[in-house]
């Protein structure tokens, strides 16, 4: 079972949420900076929902960041991308979806080992027949393709992302922050002939399987499934802004808009940073409204609520 993390809803905290990062820090740091994000402000609240690393360059300054916010002023969400880091440091070995996720890229950061590098060794050593092999060439393969998965660093930051310090949701009285969705129980109706979700009854203790699955799920196709907790709010990441605009806000450049989706219990965060470097988004949350980093009023809150 999983502690909710308790951080006070009351007085004057204001809350800045954000999601998929993706190790862009410069982006993430200028989008904080322009919604008034001030880490020295006890009452400043930082609540990421997941995906902090990966894809770019600047996983350490991200890292770095992170844990410098004082533990009672942070809220750190678990994402897909947090169980990737896991799973590919406990396999030993990187698979191309390692390459293709960003995790390797990761990996060799927090060894301080040139990603680019260690890509191109890897595609020289690919095609090499057997007899040109070296001494030299095995022991680059040891440095630069194996190394990470013995590095103490990326062992702390696997171990610490997954101690106490994450959570796999957060929750204030209107909201439930979470990477994509909550678990849920999919069920057949025999009248309908069609399947249906509803939250699992006790969804807050779900195992770490079914928050496993939760993590990876669409949340657009959830919130159409109808799987919404009573009386509450999802905040998510994981699935790129655009989508919601266009098949939830029926907005016909929705492709292009890559603005906070804020609709009818549901505020989705990911502006596609990956693809969008110098894209991030932030929710300012203060009392009972609801901001972009612009601080621009978010006119779909009432219906949230």
């Amino acid at each position: 079972m999983e502690k909710q993390k308790l951080i006070p809803s009351t007085g004057n905290k204001k809350y800045f949420v954000m999601s998929d990062v993706h190790s862009y820090y410069t982006a993430m740091k200028t989008a904080l900076d322009q919604a008034g994000y001030d880490i020295n402000n006890e009452n400043h609240v930082f609540i990421l929902c997941g995906d902090a690393f990966d894809r770019g360059d600047e996983t350490l300054k991200v890292l770095k960041f992170l844990q410098s916010i004082p533990k009672e002023r942070r809220v750190l969400i678990r994402g897909n991308h947090e169980l990737l880091l896991k799973q590919c440091y406990e396999s030993g070995v990187f698979y191309t979806a390692d390459e293709h996720n960003g995790t390797a890229r990761t990996m060799c950061h927090l060894c301080h080992f040139n990603p680019d590098f260690r890509n191109d060794l890897y595609r020289k050593i690919a095609f090499l027949e057997e007899k040109e092999w070296t001494k030299e060439y095995n022991s680059k393969w040891e440095q630069y393709l194996t190394k990470p998965f013995k590095s103490k660093k990326v062992k702390q930051v696997v171990d610490w992302i997954f101690s106490d310090d994450w959570v796999n949701y957060f929750e204030l009285e209107n909201f439930i922050f979470v990477h994509s969705w909550i678990p849920v129980k999919i069920w057949y109706d025999h009248g309908d002939g069609e399947l249906h979700e509803d939250p699992l009854e006790d969804w807050r203790n779900a195992s770490q399987a079914s928050w496993k699955e939760a993590m990876w799920g669409c949340p657009w196709e959830h919130y159409l499934a109808g799987s919404l907790p009573k009386g509450k709010t999802i905040v998510c990441g994981h699935w790129h802004v655009m989508d919601f605009h266009t098949y939830l806000g029926h907005d016909v450049n929705g492709e292009e808009n890559r603005d906070i989706y804020c609709g009818e219990r549901l505020i989705a965060l990911d502006a596609c940073t990956a693809k969008e470097p110098h894209l991030c988004n932030v929710l300012v949350i203060d009392g009972k409204m609801c901001y972009d980093k612009y601080g621009n009023v978010l006119t779909d809150r009432k219906e949230a609520i």
